[in-house]
C-alpha cells in the first residue's frame, strides 16, 4: 500500500509551494538504504508534515516515467499508477475511439482520460474518488486537454449516448490462472447489465476468459514491446472483430490481426525456423490465423510453435541448426560437443523447468544457443537453434 494522498495534499502538491517542495527533493536517492537518510532531509526541506506526500509524488514520478509519456508534473498514486495503461496502449485505445463522444467512468488519474480527449468529439470524466478526480484535473490542465469531470459511481449513468470506457480495479486473483468476472471492482457484468445497449470498452487483466464475458463482443488481446499488458472487451457498434491481437512496439511498426482473417494452416515437419508468436496473438486465440498470414505452419496443433521456411520481419525467431527426441542427458552430452556454454530455453508443452534445467546440463564452452522443447505428438523433442532478429 503506498501512502493515502488527501484532499489537502493534492491542493498543496498543486501550489507553487508544493512544486517548489518536490523540486527540493527529486535528487534524493531514495533508496533501502537511504530511506532514513532521505526521510529527514525532506523534513528539513518541506516540514515534516508535508514530507510523506512530497516523497510519494517523487517515488511515483520516478516510476511513471518508463510507463507514461507525459509523467513529469503528475499528481499519482501508487495504485493507480501500477493499474494505468501504458501511454501507447491508452493512445491506441483512444486512436478507436477518435470522433466519438466518449465517458470514462473510471477515470481514476486521467492516463487513459488525457488521450482519449485528444481525439474524442467530446469527453467526459468521472469517478467516486475525490482524491484522484482532483489529482486528474490537474493531469489534464498540465496536459492541455479540458474534459469534463464528474464525481459520479461507475454503476450509476450520468450520461445517455457516449461511449462508456471502464478500467474496474483488480481484486486479489493469486492462485488462480483465470480471472473471474467479479475479480474486478466493479464486477465486469455489473458494468455490462449497467450500460447495456450502450456502446462500452472496458479493459481488463489478460487472463479473463472470453467465454466469462459473452456480452463483450470483440476480445482483443494488447501487447507491447513483447509482454502482453492487457484484454480490452469491446460492445456495440465499437467492436470491429470476434477476437483480435494487438501488438505494439515503441520502436519500430506496431501491427494487430483478428478473426476476420482466414485461418488456414497445416500440421507438417519442422521448417527451417522455429517462430514462438507474440503473447496477444496467443493469448487472443489467433495463432492459426498468424500462421496462414506468413505461409507457416504448426508442429502440432496443440502447441502454439510456428515453423517455416522464412520468419515474418520484425520478429526474433529462432534458425534451426538440428532437432530430435529430448532427453536431458543426450542433449547436455551434444551441448558439450559443441562447446556451448549458455543457452537460453524455451518450454512449451512440456513440464520441464528452464531454472532447474539449466545448472543440470553443466555446460562449459564460448558458445551460446537457444533450445527449444516442446512436444510433437506425444513425443518431447528438442530443438538447437541460433536466435535471430529478423528486420
Amino acid at each position: 500500500m503506498g501512502y493515502a494522498f488527501t484532499m489537502d495534499d493534492v491542493a498543496f502538491l498543486r501550489s507553487a509551494a508544493g512544486t517548489d517542495a518536490v523540486v527540493a527533493c527529486a535528487d534524493l536517492e531514495l533508496t533501502d538504504a537511504t530511506r532514513l537518510r532521505d526521510v529527514r532531509r525532506a523534513r528539513e526541506l518541506v516540514g515534516e508534515d508535508r514530507a510523506a506526500a512530497v516523497l510519494e509524488t517523487v517515488l511515483l514520478r520516478r516510476k511513471a516515467a518508463s510507463k507514461l509519456d507525459l509523467s513529469d508534473d503528475w499528481l499519482l498514486t501508487d495504485e493507480a499508477l501500477q493499474q494505468a495503461s501504458p501511454t501507447a496502449v491508452a493512445q491506441r485505445r483512444a486512436e478507436r475511439l477518435a470522433g466519438r463522444d466518449v465517458h470514462d467512468v473510471t477515470c481514476s488519474i486521467g492516463s487513459d482520460l488525457v488521450p482519449i480527449t485528444a481525439t474524442a468529439s467530446r469527453c467526459v470524466g468521472s469517478d467516486l474518488d475525490e482524491v484522484r478526480l482532483a489529482m486528474t484535473r490537474h493531469n489534464c490542465e498540465r496536459a492541455g486537454v479540458a474534459p469534463a469531470l464528474v464525481r459520479a459511481d461507475a454503476l450509476r449513468p450520468v450520461t445517455r449516448d457516449a461511449v462508456v470506457v471502464a478500467d474496474p480495479a483488480r481484486r486479489d486473483a493469486r492462485g488462480r490462472r483465470r480471472w473471474r468476472t467479479d475479480d474486478f471492482q466493479p464486477p465486469l457484468d455489473a458494468l455490462a447489465a449497467a450500460y447495456r445497449g450502450r456502446d462500452l470498452v472496458v479493459k481488463s487483466a489478460p487472463g479473463i476468459d472470453p467465454d466469462a464475458v459473452p456480452w463483450a463482443d470483440e476480445f482483443e488481446v494488447v501487447s507491447l514491446d513483447g509482454q502482453v499488458r492487457e484484454a480490452c472487451l469491446w460492445a456495440g457498434s465499437v467492436a470491429t472483430a470476434g477476437r483480435r491481437a494487438t501488438v505494439l512496439r515503441n520502436s519500430g511498426k506496431s501491427w494487430s490481426i483478428s478473426d476476420d482473417e482466414p485461418d488456414d494452416c497445416e500440421v507438417g515437419e519442422p521448417g527451417e525456423w522455429l517462430i514462438d508468436p507474440d503473447g496477444a496473438v496467443v493469448r487472443a486465440g489467433l495463432v492459426r490465423h498468424y500462421a496462414a498470414r506468413h505461409g507457416l505452419w504448426q508442429l502440432d496443433e496443440r502447441i502454439a510453435y510456428l515453423t517455416g521456411d522464412e520468419p515474418p520481419p520484425g520478429i526474433r525467431a529462432f534458425h534451426v541448426l538440428e532437432f530430435g527426441p529430448y532427453r536431458e542427458k543426450e542433449l547436455r552430452s551434444r551441448l558439450r560437443e559443441l562447446d556451448v556454454g549458455r543457452v537460453e530455453i524455451l518450454v512449451r508443452g512440456l513440464d520441464v523447468d528452464p531454472n532447474a534445467l539449466r545448472p543440470r546440463l553443466k555446460l562449459r564452452g564460448p558458445a551460446e544457443l537457444s533450445v527449444v522443447l516442446t512436444r510433437i505428438g506425444r513425443g518431447p523433442m528438442a530443438f538447437l537453434c541460433e536466435a535471430k532478429r529478423i528486420p
